[in-house]
């Protein structure tokens, strides 16, 4: 069965991170949909997914709303500044994008609206919060 949009751009943002250089050269191949236990910091996960749908008189296609977590964890570069520069690095790699590609799909946009750090609730490191739009069509 082929992929439908979410879990396609989920692949193709996986993807995407891990083949840009600014983004792997702050936190190498952890960028992942779920982190196993133990995983090191920093590292950036998938968080919420939303498909809406973008349909056209001729084709079809959805808006797929999605969010990626940055956490860092201060020690030896780490902390807020590090949130900081993955949600940085984060944004150029995938902002008007024409390099992501979603197997099955044609990728029209990529727009990051926004992004920010706070303090994680554990107090003691610090995520950041990356929203970002990917429009496709079938």
């Amino acid at each position: 069965m082929a992929d439908g949009y979410v879990t396609a751009t989920m692949a193709g943002l996986i993807a995407a991170l891990l083949a840009d250089p600014g983004v792997t050269g702050i936190v190498g191949d952890r960028v992942v949909d779920e982190p196993g236990e133990g995983i090191g910091f920093p590292y950036i996960r998938l968080g919420r997914l939303e498909p809406v749908a973008d349909d056209t008189d001729g084709t079809q296609g959805a808006l797929v709303q999605a969010g990626l977590e940055v956490h860092s964890r201060p020690g030896q570069s780490g902390g807020r500044v590090e949130a900081a520069q993955i949600c940085e690095a984060i944004q150029a790699a995938l902002h008007r994008s024409e390099t992501l590609i979603c197997d099955g799909f044609t990728v029209v946009d990529v727009e990051v609206q926004t992004w920010a750090v706070d303090r994680a609730r554990d107090g003691k490191s610090y995520e950041g919060r990356v929203a970002l739009t990917v429009r496709l069509s079938a």
